[in-house]
């Protein structure tokens, strides 16, 4: 086949649209990972400053119970009032349930707490890790990710003497913003 027959491109050509390629794709990759990366920080740090809030609520908890011997039947005398500073302080609601999983009190009145009684997979699930558990769903109605904190108190003998049910509406978005600004 003659030179001056052949139709496609030189291989000065074809190298050097192969390296600019590479070059571009290197540059798109190396954008992509910093992206990623930022964006695994900021929804970790929302983890972590959501289950700082919850903690928060779990010292102050925790301080009420330990100044006596409490069991689980004690709870809504020991608790009465403190509930209603506890939550005003920390501005989140604050149900208690008793190791069965029925309500025993809350910061609300009875008639507005919807769930009467955590579901017996979850009471299992903590009982039998004493870990706590989040439940993450989407308020449609309000446009955010709810989450449903259930963690066990203690009394000062570090027995179990109740389940607590913290509800947040946790923004996340305010995290990403942070992101999309670079």
């Amino acid at each position: 086949m003659a030179l001056n027959k052949y139709k496609g491109y030189s291989l000065r050509n074809r190298v050097f649209f192969g390296f600019l390629l590479v070059c571009l794709l290197s540059v798109a990759a190396s954008s992509l990972v910093p992206y990623f990366v930022l964006r695994n920080n900021s929804l970790q740090q929302s983890k972590i400053d959501m289950q700082d809030k919850t903690n928060a609520v779990m010292r102050f908890l925790d301080y009420a119970v330990s100044q006596s011997t409490v069991h689980t039947e004690d709870l809504p005398a020991v608790l009465k009032n403190r509930i209603f500073e506890i939550a005003d302080i920390n501005q989140h609601d604050i149900i208690i349930y008793d190791l069965k999983g029925n309500y025993l009190l809350s910061n609300k009145d009875k008639g507005l707490v919807k769930q009467k009684q955590i579901p017996f997979k979850i009471v299992n699930k903590l009982l039998s890790t004493e870990a706590r558990y989040d439940l993450r769903e989407v308020d449609v109605s309000k446009d955010a990710v709810f989450t449903s904190s259930y963690l066990l108190l203690k009394n000062n003998m570090l027995e179990p003497v109740g389940i607590i049910y913290i509800p947040l509406y946790h923004d996340e978005s305010a995290y990403l913003d942070v992101l999309h600004q670079y």
